[in-house]
């Protein structure tokens, strides 16, 4: 690592947003690709001061003092990735911005809508094909370097995904997305929006495509299996503290401090989107608010005792599937995200009187920035469909 960039291929030289944080792990992953002097840069960080002197150098050092960014491409809209984009067309002479439709960023120059499958020609060395994957967000984007046979993902997949699935606003589009993405020949290497890509971790890229979309059913299940397991129907809340519990791991505390009152907090938001899931695919159902708190207190307090000390050796859930046989089959999957856990990469050197940020937003700021959802869906109660 020199710095803060780090050449990665023929084609591609990854350049950190400085901005490490709890949520960007060492920073968010921009990329410069191509290799004649006009390069295209996949994301923009976040605005962060002295972004662009570090984006010159890596320049610089990878294909000299007149190599420049001739556009920008983004994976999606968030914060993270997209507001550093007014900074860098100041730096490189205005640089177009290209997006997939789907959010609409008034304060974007120059820019322009991406469509599904576009070709976007580099140079004549370099091509990258456009693929529309919402689910993270609604215009999540994922790019293959056709040369290459690599995959830019942003936040829609990332290599390392020990306790760290990426967030998703749908679900459904997420599961569909990452359905697609295995279909596609890109398979030597995964360049991630946050952590090491695949190549660093050690692994097969198409190996952590499918323990993503393992990892997103199989927390399902554990939904399905805990308001089985119910004698009354769950909150979000109560429901994240089950899947955590059963997981031992806590994969859904990223974000252990809940948000304010206003707000969801993050794992409420990870069940809730798989509860949506579920009620669209007829598996579970809300239940009044009169039904609910029309419970007894001393059912309330046996519905307690019941979700967390079921017995896992002998209760059923949805399938037939054991508690025991679930905790199984989430091992196998997660034997994979332990040996992603151990990838590293070295943090960067700070540059002279440039201050690390502590982290790249508050918990206000994220859930403003990733998530939809209302929080009165906080109080509704689930159960499982008749």
């Amino acid at each position: 690592m020199t710095k803060w960039f780090q050449r990665l291929s023929p084609r591609v030289v990854r350049v950190l947003a400085l901005n490490p944080g709890a949520h960007t792990q060492q920073g968010t992953c921009t990329y410069l690709v191509g290799t004649g002097k006009s390069r295209v840069l996949i994301d923009t960080g976040e605005a962060r001061p002295g972004f662009t002197m570090v984006l010159r150098e890596a320049l610089n050092a990878t294909g000299g003092e007149s190599a420049g960014i001739g556009r920008i491409v983004l994976t999606h809209y968030h914060r993270d990735h997209a507001d550093g984009v007014l900074d860098v067309q100041h730096a490189f002479n205005n640089p177009p911005v290209t997006k997939v439709e789907g959010r609409f960023l008034p304060w974007l120059k120059q820019s322009s809508n991406i469509k599904d499958r576009e070709v976007i020609l580099v140079d004549s060395e370099t091509t990258l094909q456009a693929y529309h994957t919402p689910g993270h967000s609604s215009d999540s984007a994922c790019f293959v370097l056709l040369e290459e046979d690599a995959l830019f993902t942003g936040d829609t997949v990332h290599a390392r995904t020990a306790g760290d699935l990426p967030f998703v606003a749908s679900l459904e589009q997420q599961l569909r997305s990452l359905d697609r993405l295995s279909l596609l020949q890109a398979a030597s290497d995964i360049y991630p929006g946050h952590g090491p890509t695949a190549k660093e971790a050690g692994v097969d890229p198409k190996a952590v495509l499918k323990s993503t979309l393992n990892r997103y059913n199989e927390r399902s299940q554990l939904i399905l299996a805990a308001l089985s397991s119910s004698l009354a129907p769950l909150t979000a809340g109560q429901l994240a503290e089950h899947v955590e519990q059963i997981t031992k791991q806590s994969p859904l505390a990223a974000d252990e401090a809940r948000l304010p009152n206003e707000k969801l907090s993050v794992g409420e938001e990870i069940i809730l989107t798989h509860l949506l899931h579920l009620e669209t695919a007829h598996k579970v159902a809300r239940s009044s608010p009169s039904s609910s708190s029309s419970s007894s207190s001393s059912s309330s307090s046996q519905q307690q005792h019941r979700v967390a000390g079921v017995d896992p050796s002998t209760f059923k859930g949805p399938g037939g599937l054991t508690m025991t046989q679930i905790q199984g089959l989430l091992q196998k999957s997660t034997a994979l995200d332990r040996q992603l856990g151990q990838a590293h990469i070295e943090p960067p050197v700070y540059y002279p009187n440039m201050r690390p940020h502590e982290s790249t937003s508050s918990h206000s700021d994220r859930a403003s920035c990733h998530s939809n959802l209302d929080p009165s869906l906080r109080s509704i109660r689930w159960s499982i469909r008749a």
